[in-house]
C-alpha cells in the first residue's frame, strides 16, 4: 500500500492576504483564544470562569493581579501530566481549606473547559478530565413545602390587592420561581416590556435567558403570575 504524502501547512506569510475576521479566526494568541471561548459562554459563566482562572493562577504562581490568559499559558506550558497535577493540587488545596465540594467542582470545571477550547483550536491534543471532586450536599436545598409557598402567596396577594406595589412585584417573582421553575438570575434578568408578553398568542409568556442557552427561551406563565 502506498503511503499518502504528508503536506505541511503553509506558513501564514505564504497564505493569501486574509481579511481581519479570517486572521482573527486562525489566531492562536492566548488572548484571542480566550475571547472566542468567552463569547460562547453566558454572562454569568464568563464571570465565574474568569474568576476561577485568576484564583488558579494566583494559587500556582503567587501573582497578585493575574489575567485569564496567564492560566492558559500555565496549563499549556505544563503539558498533559503537569496540567493535570496542577489542577489536582489546586482542587485538594481548596478542599483542605474547607471550600464546599460543589464550589470546588465549579471552579475546577473552568480549567477543563479552557483546555477543551485549546484542544479544539489545535493548541493541545489532550483533555483535562476526572479532576473535579465528588459533590457532597452540605445544605438542604429542597426548598419550602408547597403549603408554605401557598401561604406566602396568599399573604402577598392580600397585600397586592390592598395596593402594595412591592407586594405585587414580590408575588410575581415568587410565582415565576415556584410555578414556572425559573432560576433567580433568570427572573431578575427579565426586561420589561421586551421579555414579558402578556398578550402572547400562546398565553402569557416570558423570555428568560436559560442556563446554557445563548438565546432567550419562551416560557409560559400562569394567569395569576401575569396579573
Amino acid at each position: 500500500m502506498t503511503a499518502l504524502p504528508v503536506v505541511a501547512p503553509a506558513p501564514l506569510a505564504l497564505l493569501p492576504r486574509l481579511t481581519p475576521a479570517a486572521a482573527a479566526a486562525i489566531d492562536t494568541d492566548p488572548a484571542e483564544i480566550l475571547r472566542r471561548w468567552f463569547a460562547t459562554l453566558g454572562a454569568a459563566a464568563r464571570m465565574k470562569y474568569g474568576q476561577a482562572l485568576r484564583l488558579f493562577t494566583t494559587w500556582a504562581t503567587g501573582a497578585t493581579d493575574p489575567q485569564p490568559e496567564d492560566a492558559l499559558r500555565l496549563l499549556v506550558d505544563a503539558g498533559r501530566v503537569g496540567a493535570r497535577q496542577l489542577a489536582i493540587g489546586w482542587r485538594d488545596s481548596m478542599l483542605t481549606a474547607g471550600r464546599a465540594s460543589g464550589t470546588v467542582a465549579g471552579l475546577v470545571s473552568a480549567l477543563a473547559s479552557l483546555v477543551t477550547a485549546c484542544r479544539l483550536c489545535g493548541l493541545v491534543e489532550w483533555h483535562l478530565e476526572a479532576v473535579a471532586p465528588k459533590v457532597e450536599p452540605r445544605h438542604d436545598r429542597t426548598g419550602p413545602p408547597r403549603h408554605q409557598v401557598e401561604q406566602l402567596l396568599a399573604h402577598l396577594d392580600e397585600q397586592a390587592v390592598a395596593g402594595d406595589v412591592r407586594a405585587a412585584r414580590d408575588v410575581a417573582i415568587v410565582r415565576l420561581l415556584h410555578n414556572a421553575a425559573l432560576r433567580r438570575s433568570e427572573v431578575v434578568s427579565l426586561r420589561w416590556p421586551f421579555d414579558v408578553q402578556l398578550e402572547h398568542a400562546d398565553g402569557p409568556t416570558v423570555f428568560p435567558k436559560r442556563k446554557g442557552k445563548r438565546e432567550r427561551q419562551p416560557m409560559g406563565v400562569g394567569r395569576r403570575a401575569a396579573e
